[in-house]
Order: C-alpha cells, then sequence, then structure tokens
C-alpha cells in the first residue's frame, strides 16, 4: 500500500469517528489533532528505539535477505535475516547478507544503464548475447543447463497472460519487482518495471529450491539510469 494511501486510510477513519461520535467543529479539530498526536509520537518511538511502528502494514515477503517490512507511515521497520533496522520512508535499505551468502559484486553499464546485483558464492555467471536484447547475464549454480538470464530488452518486456499470476516482492532498495507464474510454484520470470520496464529475469529450467535462493541475487538488483 503506497504512502499516499495510508495517509487517505487514516484521514478516513478520523473523519468518520467524528462524524459518529462528535459534533462541533471544534471536536473534529480536537479528535484530529489528537491523532496527528498520536502517529508523531509512534514515529518517535520506533525511530529512536528502533522499534515497529504500531500503526503499520506488515509486507510479508518469501525468501531473500528481508523475512517482513512493518510499513508505516513514515518510517519502514526492516526484519531482516539477523538484524532489524527501522528507517525513514524514502531511506533505499538493504540487509547485509547471511555469512553462509558471501556474494560477488556484479556492474556492468550498457548504454546509458547501470545495473548492478550480487552473485551468492556458489552461483556462477556468464554474458551473453540474444537478437532482442543489449545484453543478457546468464546465472546458473550446477549445472549450465538450467540457469535463468537477466536480459536487457530492445524494447518493453511482455508476457502472455493466459493462465498467468502474479506477486509482488520487494527489494533491498524498496523498489517492487513483480514475480510471473504459469500454474506452478516455480516462477517464469520477474520484471521491474519501477527500474525499468525493458529488464527482467528468465526462469529457464531452474527448480523450486534454486528459484527460491535465486531470489536472494533477485533482491540485491539496482538499476540506475546515467543523466546526460
Amino acid at each position: 500500500m503506497s504512502f499516499f494511501k495510508i495517509i487517505v486510510r487514516y484521514l478516513i477513519v478520523i473523519l468518520w469517528r467524528c462524524r459518529l461520535f462528535e459534533k462541533s467543529s471544534k471536536n473534529y479539530f480536537n479528535y484530529f489533532r489528537r491523532w496527528v498526536g498520536i502517529i508523531v509520537v509512534d514515529t518517535l518511538q520506533a525511530k529512536i528505539f528502533n522499534n515497529s511502528p504500531l500503526l503499520k502494514i506488515k509486507d510479508n515477503l518469501d525468501g531473500g535477505t528481508i523475512d517482513y517490512i512493518d510499513k508505516g507511515i513514515f518510517v519502514n521497520h526492516y526484519h531482516c535475516n539477523n538484524e532489524k533496522v527501522t528507517t525513514w520512508k524514502k531511506t533505499k535499505f538493504a540487509c547485509s547478507i547471511k555469512e553462509e551468502f558471501s556474494e560477488e559484486k556484479y556492474s556492468k553499464t550498457i548504454d546509458n544503464t547501470i545495473i548492478e546485483l550480487s552473485i551468492l558464492k556458489n552461483w556462477h555467471y556468464e554474458e551473453m548475447t540474444f537478437e532482442d536484447s543489449k545484453f543478457a547475464l546468464k546465472l546458473y549454480k550446477n549445472s549450465q543447463d538450467k540457469y535463468a538470464t537477466l536480459n536487457l530488452y530492445n524494447n518493453s518486456f511482455s508476457v502472455c497472460g493466459t493462465g498467468r499470476t502474479i506477486e509482488e516482492i520487494t527489494l533491498n532498495n524498496g523498489i517492487t519487482a513483480t514475480i510471473g507464474y504459469y500454474g506452478e510454484p516455480i516462477w517464469s520470470d520477474i520484471s521491474f518495471y519501477e527500474l525499468n520496464p525493458n529488464i527482467a529475469f528468465i526462469n529457464n529450467g531452474l527448480g523450486k529450491e534454486d528459484t527460491k535462493e535465486f531470489l536472494e541475487i533477485v533482491r540485491t538488483l539496482n538499476i540506475e539510469k546515467i543523466k546526460n
């Protein structure tokens, strides 16, 4: 849920409660002031003491370095594998990687696009070329025949919608990505329309356990445009 929707939700609650229980404009103001005070105190206690906000929406995540995020009005509280951190809403945050998931930093610049991600130590990679892509990165674990590719397409990534289901995950930088499935509990593709609509991961034979572990890599993805 977006920050704007959270604000609207609480304003609706305030106005409804005032409408139902209090009639005068003075009481409207007093009720609104009390709610503002609650929000301020809740935000401060979360930030100062590294707590979860009481007024929050819980975003459960499947795998990756982040277990779940408590999303408040002005702060986010990250529950990582090995730490808990409260940050301001606009702050980009990435959980640290567990020791058993040590990583190699990868970076590539194509035209005016910088692609960065962390590759787990037990995964391998190689750069490839396809006719419909400016760039492709092949990532595999045990077999070169079972892999996923990160593609920077010439045009926006698109898929067939028939039989497709989707879910959203949050990257370590706070951006939302979309995972696509076709009837199996193994993802088919992961797209990043908030970052770049031309970029997507495609699964080419990875099994259930490998696709789940692969999300560790996906969550570290960061894409930036070079300003002219």
